[in-house]
């Protein structure tokens, strides 16, 4: 390719690409000539305040043309833990899960989320806002858009583990609602039996069936005495 210089304005954080005149003199007409670029965008007030990228071109004739502004934003999932009468509660953990099946593992350097086969727990702690209300919160941050699977992983003591949650984060969409979404996971109180299939249950159909065979066995027994 022809020969350029590339110089950066870090000011703004903009940068500028100029080509030799004798070469952009030597092409056809009509000929296209395509610059791809990429950046890491690391910081945190992107869920509530997107970064524009635009590019300007500018040709040696003074012609200006721009292209279509694009925001450039990350997201993030907060969760509020409660009880079953709206009271914070402590103790419980979470996972997030995205839709390759995988799980959130933390936010790397750069500001975005990691993801591994096994990920981590993220545990709800205690925060206390400005007017001293506390809450047990968990955070995930660093997301791109996409439908996600919220996963309470560690249930709090004397609680039945709440059930999955979805959360889609749209695409094209920097509304704060959408990129900071918060999630409420209630706890119910008492003692869920074993699902199907496992052994407590297995136990209340053979106690049944034993039930069940002694009733028929009394009632047999009975007749016979009545017949003698």
């Amino acid at each position: 390719m022809g020969q350029f210089y590339l110089t950066i304005n870090k000011g703004d954080a903009t940068f500028t690409i100029a080509f030799d005149n004798d070469y952009i003199a030597s092409l056809a007409d009509n000929t296209q000539i395509t610059l791809n670029y990429s950046g890491l965008i690391t910081s945190d007030a992107l869920s509530v305040d997107p970064a524009t990228n635009k590019a300007t071109l500018i040709s040696g004739e003074g012609n200006k043309t721009e292209s279509d502004t694009i925001k450039v934003y990350n997201a993030k999932i907060t969760v509020n833990k409660v009880d079953d009468k709206e009271a914070p509660l402590a103790g419980a953990k979470f996972k997030l899960k995205n839709s390759d099946g995988l799980y959130y593992a933390g936010s790397g350097t750069n500001g975005t989320a990691n993801w591994t086969a096994d990920g981590v727990e993220v545990e709800a702690v205690e925060v206390t806002a400005e007017d001293g209300t506390k809450t047990y919160t968990a955070e995930f941050k660093g997301l791109k858009d996409g439908t996600y699977t919220l996963e309470e992983s560690t249930v709090p003591t004397g609680y039945n583990k709440a059930a999955d949650e979805t959360i889609t984060i749209s695409a094209n969409n920097t509304s704060e609602t959408n990129l900071n979404q918060t999630k409420t996971i209630k706890n119910e109180t008492g003692t869920v039996l074993p699902s199907t299939g496992g052994i407590g249950t297995t136990i209340f159909y053979i106690i049944g069936a034993i039930l069940v065979i002694g009733a028929g066995i009394v009632l047999v027994t009975r007749r016979r005495m009545n017949a003698n």
